[in-house]
């Protein structure tokens, strides 16, 4: 049953808090680390642009196989996109999805290159995904997003956080725990595919990092690439126009010993760092 697709912008801080809420739901306990909300934070805000093209609550672009149920369209994306009815049952199909699949116990374990490999086995990028892309632009948002802290999803009760803590209404306070939760299943693999490099740049726990975006000036303006930068998450204000190649800036070069570029889509390359 196909529907129109109704934009449902969010911001970081509440879906990290519908994240954290649904960690449990998924599981039956308190998110262990920080890292158990913040890698599916980065990568739902990857996947939708921060929020501002998620749709009908659906955080991760889970697909709908099933055409009974209601789905909605992207575009000329012919994939069925599945539909929620709020952003703690998308949050939750997210979180189930992941769960299924692996990527909720590497994301326990900070260990994106685990999380990346979950995602690959459960075909979540299509047989083609770009992986290697994928993991670096999450990567990039779990910096970018370091100081989030979770707001409290409506209706749930006090999250216990891995440090002892636990977040009521932005307050931290000692010794609460989680409440019990319940297992909901929701939707499918992501069902896009794309067709990109497949290398893994990633490491368990020290993740490379994009230090630069180098865009090829036979196929990019500076105004182009700083859109794409902005739409996918990088930093796009420092900008360095070459012979051959319009350079986005995203840290400076001295901090990392270990540099290497990478492909990043058409005429798109990355220095990525560790």
């Amino acid at each position: 049953m196909q529907v129109a697709a109704v934009a449902t912008p969010s911001d970081a801080a509440t879906m990290a808090g519908a994240l954290a809420w649904a960690y449990q739901q998924v599981t039956g306990r308190s998110p262990p680390s920080r890292s158990s909300w913040m890698i599916p934070l980065a990568q739902s805000s990857f996947e939708t642009a921060h929020w501002s093209q998620m749709y009908n609550w659906n955080a991760g672009y889970i697909s709908q196989p099933n055409s009974s149920q209601p789905f909605y369209y992207r575009g000329s994306n012919p994939v069925p996109f599945a539909v929620y009815p709020n952003i703690g049952a998308g949050a939750v199909a997210l979180m189930a999805w992941l769960q299924k699949h692996g990527g909720l116990a590497a994301a326990d374990n900070n260990d994106l290159g685990a999380y990346t490999s979950a995602l690959r086995s459960g075909g979540y990028l299509g047989n083609n995904g770009d992986y290697a892309t994928y993991a670096a632009g999450i990567a990039n948002l779990m910096d970018a997003y370091a100081s989030v802290s979770p707001r409290l999803y409506p209706g749930a009760s006090i999250m216990s956080m891995s440090t002892g803590m636990a977040i009521v209404a932005g307050v931290a306070i000692l010794g609460a725990t989680g409440t019990v939760a319940y297992y909901m299943s929701g939707g499918s693999m992501h069902g896009a595919s794309r067709s990109l490099a497949q290398e893994n740049p990633v490491r368990k726990r020290k993740a490379m990092r994009v230090q630069s975006l180098l865009f090829s000036r036979d196929s990019w303006t500076p105004s182009a690439a700083k859109s794409w930068a902005k739409s996918h998450g990088y930093k796009y204000g420092d900008v360095d126009v070459t012979a051959n190649n319009v350079r986005l800036r995203q840290v400076a070069p001295g901090r990392f010993p270990v540099k290497r570029t990478v492909t990043f889509g058409r005429g798109i390359k990355a220095v990525v760092a560790r």
